[in-house]
């Protein structure tokens, strides 16, 4: 042990004699570990810590499946949760929750759109958690006509009540109600079970909770004791096939299925995080490997060094425990620069992530992640030091003490050239994935959404319960103040200077629709199944406002009102799928119990995302079907974000209690759209460029040993009469060889790997031609320009020199 912290003091002293070569050295290594940190700070919380309530194995979420529609993950109705809860065996408890918006205002302050978690009064005790402040919900408060209560989430408590810990009895409005505050619920907990605020489901949804046809209500359950996922799936099964036979209209082709909660969590997230971590993992090897090349060039330099001290007698296992004491002392700089290092790059992945699931803001570099960069550092030392110290270690004496012919007395030239075609090999492999994103982003770019963006701003409102209450279910859709609202809205946004044309849609342009269940008129479908598709809802004037075509038929108008013939418009996907090679105008279609005739025929709107192909989808007048979430929208020849304070202020002047969010440009919307695949991107072609930088740093590396190695002979090479082309040759043919072979490897490792990528790219293939083509070629020209810098500096070297060292 003593003898090691010799060879440790040692190393410091010789990092410190070398403060130049030494400072490259450990800037590779903290580029590669702190890359690995990072990731392994953003994994650590996703992947590998448990979900922060009791006995987290034991929770599932139970969802409702139509196989024939393609649903795995539908939600549940209230009497489907009430008869689950009576009939389970498998499952000890069993709570449910539904997300929505609500608006809050605090005394003195004015609404501001929330989340909320609509929960049934024992979904805390479900997960196993209880409140920092007060009290949890109890069954009463989950009733109709009880007294508004709520929990705040922590975040809330903290930041807009000052961790007042005296809250709890206090008031505040949310959905313009006074509610009483009852608790704090601890932060934490997966997305998908976050919310500003937690309060009873009953009371949020009282025209649902007998009508077993609306699936509004994600389940969570716990296991009873000694009970598999297995055995509570199939005890769903069973209970869901009963509840088939028993209500053949509303659970036609309806099962259910028990998956745990935190493989449920992951099932988006964990390939593109693998992949992620793959890519890393690369890079902190491909940092290795450069390392590497650096400490056998430096052994090289030291040659007559080490001759002196293995003539003077140090055993080869010393020289091998001092040169790898001193790889660890530059490791763990490097380290500690990592972490520096990867504290900036989480607060750059933080700024950019658009992707809630990967939790990030629990991204931070903690004691654990301060760990795993001691192990890094060990683990990159010993990647890095071992061939070079085994290099060093076999030393030839009389070589390195009577080297005056310019030859090198450090072996390990076919290292060398494997360490070169390592580097070349992973860092092509990585270029040509990062071709075929660059190309799938771009044909993403290019594609139609089915609308003219441009010119048109957008604000979505919600308006307070509390003044627009929703009418009974045999009342709906006549709902006189909200029409009036929505008349009166779109005629004093109508006034707005520099608008062309306005309108109301029930969703955001782009977004996310609602789907329901629908019956075509002289359309059979198969037993046991039904049909669903997408909804939306439009004011007249909304096709030209947005952009949308309209294909056949009429649009809506002032004539389509609650009192009205009920009347829709279908897209061209509809159209396809249910009145193949017919008109559709004319023809009737059943929703929500009532029959209503297509007027229209509208162009198709990619509202699942720009990778995704349009579904059918239904547009209602939105007098006809009104709700008191909706979104403003406003064309203008001039700059649409100019538009979005006088369309507020135009809103507050109708409602002065309505709440506006997400306001923006459909530019701007789809930008957002774009967000994961350019942070994606981003985040890969970053990384496959340092590697690109790695392999080719270790290729100039090479090709300048490999002209130290020569001096002598180009000298007299140059002495004797040779022209340059034919040195530059010689210098660049065995060298240049080892970047060939990495490419080629490259190549065949990316070929085979590139099935991976499918789930990721878009409009191409992964083995596309023209991507590896591009990207071979800029490598291999970028690769030819690198070597040529240490090449032509073997042309200056002094011919008399070279003649005097022979």
């Amino acid at each position: 042990m003593a003898a090691f912290l010799d060879d440790l003091l040692a190393g410091w002293r010789s990092a410190w004699r070398r403060p130049g070569s030494n400072a490259l050295l450990i800037a590779v290594l903290a580029l590669g570990i702190g890359s690995a940190t990072a990731m392994f700070s953003v994994m650590r919380p996703v992947l590998m810590q448990a979900l922060p309530y009791a006995d987290p194995e034991r929770l599932v979420y139970v969802w409702e499946t139509d196989l024939a529609n393609g649903e795995l993950t539908g939600g549940a109705s209230f009497p489907d949760l009430a008869d689950w809860r009576a009939r389970t065996r498998t499952l000890a408890r069993i709570g449910a929750y539904a997300r929505s918006n609500a608006s809050l205002a605090t005394p003195g302050g004015s609404p501001r759109r929330i989340l909320a978690l609509n929960v049934t009064h024992d979904l805390a005790a479900t997960l196993g958690v209880t409140p920092i402040l007060g009290r949890d919900f109890q069954d009463s408060d989950d009733r109709l006509g009880a007294a508004p209560v709520a929990m705040l989430s922590e975040g809330l408590w903290r930041g807009s009540f000052g961790a007042d810990p005296t809250v709890v009895g206090q008031r505040l409005e949310i959905d313009g109600a006074s509610t009483e505050i009852i608790g704090v619920m601890p932060a934490g907990g997966p997305w998908a079970l976050r919310g500003d605020i937690w309060r009873p489901v009953v009371p949020t949804q009282k025209n649902f909770l007998e009508e077993r046809g609306v699936h509004s209500l994600s389940v969570v359950a716990r296991l009873a004791a000694g009970t598999t996922i297995d055995q509570a799936d199939q005890d769903m099964r069973r209970i869901a096939s009963a509840l088939e036979s028993e209500y053949p209209e509303e659970n036609v082709g309806r099962n259910a299925r028990v998956v745990g909660m935190h493989a449920f969590l992951l099932a988006d997230i964990k390939r593109p995080l693998g992949m992620l971590a793959a890519a890393v993992g690369i890079l902190l090897l491909l940092t290795c490997c450069n390392a590497a090349m650096l400490l056998i060039a430096r052994a090289g330099a030291r040659e007559a060094e080490l001759g002196l001290r293995s003539s003077l007698g140090a055993a080869r296992a010393r020289l091998l425990r001092q040169f790898a004491a001193e790889s660890l002392i530059l490791a763990l700089i490097g380290g500690l620069l990592g972490v520096a290092l990867a504290h900036a790059s989480l607060q750059v992945m933080v700024a950019l992530n658009p992707l809630p699931a990967l939790a990030p803001d629990r991204w931070r570099v903690d004691l654990a992640a301060l760990a795993f960069t001691l192990l890094t550092s060990v683990l990159a030392a010993l990647l890095a030091g071992t061939v070079p110290a085994w290099i060093a270690s076999k030393i030839d004496p009389a070589r390195a003490l009577g080297n005056a012919r310019g030859t090198s007395a450090i072996g390990g030239e076919a290292a060398r050239r494997i360490l070169v075609s390592v580097q070349v090999a992973v860092a092509m492999a990585l270029l040509l994935g990062v071709g075929v994103l660059l190309r799938s982003y771009v044909q993403l770019t290019r594609i139609d959404p089915g609308l003219r963006p441009a010119g048109v701003a957008t604000v979505s409102l919600d308006l307070p319960p509390s003044d627009y209450p929703m009418p009974p279910l045999e009342e709906y859709p006549h709902w006189p103040a909200l029409v009036r609202f929505m008349d009166n809205l779109i005629e004093r946004a109508r006034a707005i200077p520099g608008a062309q044309s306005v309108a109301l849609t029930q969703h955001a342009p782009l977004a996310p629709a609602w789907t329901t269940s629908l019956e075509v008129e002289g359309r059979s479908v198969p037993a046991g199944t039904h049909e669903e598709i997408q909804l939306n809802g439009f004011s007249p004037g909304a096709l030209a406002t947005l952009g949308i075509p309209l294909l056949a038929g009429r649009d809506f108008d002032a004539r389509d009102r609650a009192d009205s013939a009920k009347v829709l418009l279908i897209n061209a996907a509809a159209a396809r799928r249910y009145f193949p090679g017919q008109d559709p105008v004319g023809r009737r279609i059943r929703f929500w119990r009532t029959w209503r005739e297509v007027v229209g025929v509208v162009g198709d709107v990619r509202s699942d995302g720009l990778s995704e192909p349009a579904q059918p989808m239904l547009h209602v007048p939105l007098a006809q079907a009104p709700m008191s979430s909706m979104t403003l929208s406003v064309r203008t020849s001039g700059d649409p974000t100019l538009l979005l304070k006088p369309m507020r202020e135009t809103l507050w002047a109708v409602e002065p209690a309505a709440v506006p969010f997400d306001e923006g440009s459909i530019i701007e919307r789809l930008d957002r759209l774009l967000a994961p695949q350019q942070f994606a991107f981003a985040l890969t072609g970053l990384l496959a460029l340092l590697a690109g930088l790695l392999a080719l740093s270790g290729q100039i590396g090479l090709i300048t040993l490999e002209v130290q190695r020569r001096r002598s002979e180009i000298g007299v090479r140059v002495a004797l009469g040779a022209r340059p082309h034919h040195v530059l040759s010689t210098i660049l043919q065995r060298s240049l060889r080892a970047t060939a072979v990495g490419m080629g490897l490259g190549l065949a490792v990316y070929l085979a790997a590139a099935p991976v990528l499918e789930h990721f790219v878009y409009g191409i293939a992964t083995r596309d031609p023209l991507s590896s083509i591009s990207v071979i070629a800029i490598f291999l020209v970028t690769a030819l320009l690198a070597a040529a810098i240490p090449a032509r500096r073997a042309l200056r070297l002094d011919p008399m020199q070279a003649l005097r060292a022979e």
